[in-house]
């Protein structure tokens, strides 16, 4: 498995992570926590003229047409910000959604910023399984859907909704929801997360519906979680940064504090989960992009540890700032936000090894 970036690819990262530190400094982040949106709404433009938000759209409908790993690298590196928006949740999990299921609906929209389309996939009171729940907790009449999804990314700020309508056999049925409908209700959530808000739909009209075949489902949620694996990444790679930086300047006793062995211990700590979160995420996409035997597993896996990964860097970043890191407008706490935020993002750890055992067949 050869992991180093080709000329095209660092100049890819770089243009992302250029355009990271001129828009996403950290005083810049602190202060989009405040506004309506979460984000700056510029951004959505200037990603569109970039071609990272139609990345993952064929190119015959507008889009880049971009490898799993290319998509990726954009993730990773917005992830270092870690800059706030609907890129995952529009241009990762509800692209991937709609070419799975060969849907013209919306994708090329998508990738010229017209459309920005937020998953609410997870019925209000129903743990992430896939999308394998019943279809007794979404109600659909005569092209009318009502439902309640909790914990949708950047619902507010979305042109439209995507939703799981019913379930043929191991197929699923996905519904498009104009956000402006009547009976679509959206309201913030509260705490310590990224932005999410609450979806409630009343008799709520579908513009179009479309069948994702299992296979194509199980394909396009691998790639799905691999890719919010890879955001994860980048913000595991800027903690390990900000702490080394940190160490080296931060005086004690007339010492670097790096010179302490349990500072050093938290930094190791740092190292170790960041690298264990890296080599899962690329044997990931490295097997996802080559058409490899063990791509389904190796992308639950990546999930799980990415997520575990970017919560233990987060928690030993605090450690090592101390006080200073918990103050909101030193940045640290974005990522400590971020990771409880993508913890459960598509499933949490513990339900990604059940089905990474599940996906080799170890049951037996």
């Amino acid at each position: 498995m050869d992991l180093s970036l080709s000329e095209d690819e660092e100049f890819l990262a770089e243009t992302v992570r250029s355009f990271v530190t001129r828009h996403a400094q950290t005083e810049d982040l602190v202060a989009l926590q405040k506004s309506e949106s979460g984000f700056d709404e510029s951004w959505v433009a200037a990603m569109a003229e970039a071609g990272w938000l139609g990345a993952l759209v064929p190119e015959d409908q507008g889009g880049v047409g971009a490898t799993a790993f290319q998509a990726a690298l954009i993730a990773e590196e917005l992830g270092r910000g870690p800059v706030p928006g609907p890129f995952l949740s529009s241009s990762v999990i509800s692209t991937l959604l709609l070419r799975a299921g060969e849907s013209n609906e919306l994708l090329e929209a998508v990738a010229v910023g017209e459309a920005l389309v937020a998953p609410a996939l997870t019925p209000a009171g129903v743990g992430w399984d896939g999308l394998r729940t019943p279809a007794e907790f979404i109600g659909q009449v005569n092209g009318r859907v009502t439902g309640e999804f909790s914990y949708v990314p950047y619902a507010g700020a979305a042109t439209h909704l995507l939703v799981p309508v019913s379930r043929e056999g191991g197929a699923v049925v996905l519904g498009i929801v104009d956000a402006q409908a009547d009976g679509v209700s959206v309201r913030p959530l509260a705490g310590f997360l990224a932005r999410n808000d609450e979806v409630v739909l009343t008799d709520a009209m579908l513009s179009a519906t479309f069948l994702v075949s299992a296979d194509a489902l199980e394909d396009a949620l691998a790639q799905a979680y691999v890719t919010i694996a890879a955001y994860a990444v980048g913000g595991c790679q800027v903690l390990l940064e900000r702490c080394i930086d940190y160490s080296q300047t931060r005086h004690q006793f007339s010492v670097p504090i790096g010179k302490f062995q349990r500072v050093q211990d938290h930094i190791v700590e740092l190292v170790n989960a960041l690298d264990a979160a890296r080599w899962m995420t690329y044997e990931a996409l490295w097997k996802i992009d080559d058409g490899l035997e063990g791509a389904q597993a190796a992308a639950h896996r990546a999930k799980a540890v990415a997520a575990e990964s970017y919560v233990t860097c987060a928690d030993a970043a605090h450690k090592v700032h101390g006080g200073i890191g918990v103050d909101p407008d030193f940045g640290v706490t974005l990522y400590t936000q971020q990771s409880r935020s993508l913890y459960d993002l598509l499933g949490a750890p513990r339900w990604h090894k059940r089905s990474m055992v599940s996906a080799l067949d170890w049951a037996a």
